[in-house]
Formats: structure tokens, sequence, C-alpha cells
């Protein structure tokens, strides 16, 4: 399963390899909220994108 999450300023997250989803489609959702959790066959793929470009994430998350 794929989550797509529309953000501010023509900005996309993609989730794929997602098994169980905690949100319906058009629903607001807040930083920290749990949106679903991995399917367990794969690791949880993560992608960022802008302007349906993909962009690498490393330079715009937060530190560890």
């Amino acid at each position: 399963m794929l989550i797509l999450l529309q953000h501010d300023g023509n900005w996309i997250s993609a989730y794929a390899r997602i098994g169980t989803t905690s949100i319906v489609k058009g629903e607001t959702i807040r930083a920290g909220q749990i949106i679903g959790t991995a399917d367990g066959t794969a690791p949880l793929h993560f992608e960022l994108r802008r302007a349906r470009a993909p962009v690498d994430p490393l330079g715009f998350l937060p530190p560890r």
C-alpha cells in the first residue's frame, strides 16, 4: 500500500510498503501522528517529492 501526504509549498511525502493505515483519505494529519504500520515483508519506503520530482530527503529532515 502507498500513502501520499500533501504538504504546503507543493511538497509530497510518500510512504510505501504500508500494511495497515491509521488515517483516511482527506484527513488532516499533524506532525508526529501515526499514519500506519509497515507490512513487515520489506523495509518501509520513504520518498520526498517537490512538484512531483523526487528529492533527497536528508537535507530536509531534522537530525536524529
